[in-house]
C-alpha cells in the first residue's frame, strides 16, 4: 500500500494552501464546457458495485481491491462516455505494454 505523507505535530498547513496549488485543475471545467461541474452521473453508476462488497471479499487482500477498484471505475468510466469498454481495455493493455501512458475513456473516445 502506499504511504500516506504525514506532517510533525505541530506544523501548520495554510489555509488553502493545498487548494491554491491545484486551482487550475479544480477550475478547469470554466474553460472547457465539456467538463462536467460534478461526477453524479459516474457516482450513480457505482451503487451496484457499492452494493455488492461482500461479494468482493475473495480479493483476499488490500491491493486486490484497489485493483478492483480501478478496474470498475474504468470500465464505468468507459460506460458513461459511450465507449465500449472491452476495446478501451484493450487499447490501454496495448499502450501499457508499449510503454505509453494511455488516454482516458473521454479523450480516447474523442480522437477516435
Amino acid at each position: 500500500m502506499a504511504k500516506r505523507k504525514t506532517h510533525r505535530v505541530g506544523v501548520v498547513i495554510p489555509a488553502g494552501g493545498r487548494g491554491a496549488a491545484r486551482w487550475s485543475r479544480l477550475t478547469r471545467f470554466l474553460d472547457d464546457p465539456r467538463i462536467p461541474l460534478d461526477n453524479n452521473r459516474t457516482e450513480a453508476s457505482f451503487i451496484g458495485l457499492a452494493q455488492g462488497r461482500r461479494s468482493y471479499v475473495g480479493a483476499r487482500s488490500g491491493r486486490g481491491t484497489m485493483v478492483a477498484a480501478r478496474f470498475y471505475t474504468i470500465v464505468e468510466s468507459a460506460h458513461v462516455v459511450g465507449v465500449d469498454a472491452h476495446a478501451y481495455l484493450r487499447y490501454a493493455a496495448s499502450a501499457a505494454i508499449r510503454g505509453k501512458e494511455a488516454l482516458l475513456p473521454h479523450e480516447w473516445a474523442l480522437e477516435r
